[in-house]
């Protein structure tokens, strides 16, 4: 059976006009969860690089790695980001307004753990490491 994880690579920038999402399923085999990993990476003439979200999209899902800038877009709605962002530059354009929430909201989804995007298992090691230091 087919494992239902999937990694797109995009040489140059990739722009996002739709609402990305997963199909709801009841699945009791976690390598059938599905899970997607977006890595954006610059040409060969060194442009690009970019994930830009157009300002009208309300979710997206996924691992993106940006090799520049990620972008929200300008809207006047909150991003509903579901799974992990990772880039060299943020630009969190969103002008929403709430009092309890953000205007881009990112929530950490363990599909990139559970069924990890081919190429990406070992991607969590590449990341900096966070400790506490007392009294600071």
């Amino acid at each position: 059976a087919a494992r239902e994880n999937g990694l797109v690579i995009v040489k140059g920038d990739l722009t996002i006009n739709a609402e990305l999402g997963y199909q709801d399923r009841n699945e009791s085999d976690l390598k059938n969860l599905a899970s997607i990993g977006w890595v954006v990476l610059k040409n060969d003439s060194g442009v690009g690089g970019n994930v830009i979200v157009n300002g009208a999209v309300n979710s997206v899902v996924g691992a993106f790695y940006a090799e520049d800038t990620i972008s929200t877009g300008d809207g006047t709605s909150q991003l509903d980001a579901t799974g992990v962002f990772v880039a060299r530059n943020f630009n969190l354009q969103r002008q929403f307004s709430s009092r309890t929430t953000g205007a881009e909201k990112v929530t950490f989804d363990a599909r990139v753990i559970l069924n990890p995007p081919p190429g990406l298992s070992d991607a969590t090691r590449s990341l900096p490491g966070f400790r506490s230091v007392p009294g600071q």
